[in-house]
């Protein structure tokens, strides 16, 4: 397990929002201010991460039992996490707990339900929840194959406003220029997070 006292910042929002390119932005100025970051995004390049993106692109993730879904996420966090058991800085995570809530929704499976399949996952410190139509990203360039996917996108939104009013965190509007998304992400994380 990732030492607790490493900070821990999680981004979280539909595909396309910018969620890579605000935790790279951060993690840069982390950096720059003398302190070691990393980002962790999944699904993530291991072996399980891979499987899913290919179930992903192959339009069949979806159709998967809802529980093996969920602990299929939860088996690429995990082994994921493992590499970095004795890292020493920020921990950015590129989507986090909450995506499973999003991408999971159901009377099958519990919210609890889903926390106990991460039980031993360390509890964020600061969580933005970025947002914006996903008609706004599906116009943006070089968007990735979930952001093209505008049924799924429209569904997945929905789902992340329920999961979004459920959790702490702070929503910030992403349909913005970028570095000002930045700042305000920035602003928020020097008030919050003492490096």
């Amino acid at each position: 397990m990732i030492k607790m006292y490493n900070p821990v910042i999680v981004f979280e929002g539909i595909d396309g929002v910018g969620k890579t390119t605000q935790a790279n932005k951060l993690k840069n100025k982390i950096i720059e201010n003398g302190r070691n970051a990393i980002i962790l995004h999944f699904p993530s390049e291991g072996i399980i991460g891979k499987n899913i993106v290919s179930l992903l692109k192959e339009d069949k993730f979806d159709n998967l039992n809802i529980k093996a879904r969920a602990l299929l996420t939860a088996s690429d966090f995990f082994q994921e996490m493992e590499k970095y058991i004795n890292f020493n800085g920020v921990i950015i995570f590129d989507r986090y707990i909450h995506s499973s809530f999003a991408s999971n929704e159901s009377e099958i499976i519990t919210n609890e339900w889903i926390k106990l399949i991460h039980l031993d996952a360390p509890n964020p410190d600061l969580v933005f929840f970025l947002k914006c139509n996903p008609k706004i990203i599906f116009e943006r360039k070089n968007i990735d194959f979930g952001a093209k996917n505008i049924k799924r996108q429209l569904k997945m939104n929905e789902a992340y406003e329920r999961v979004f009013k459920k959790n702490e965190g702070f929503e910030i509007d992403a349909s913005q220029d970028e570095e000002a998304v930045f700042q305000k992400i920035w602003k928020i994380f020097n008030e919050k997070i003492k490096l």
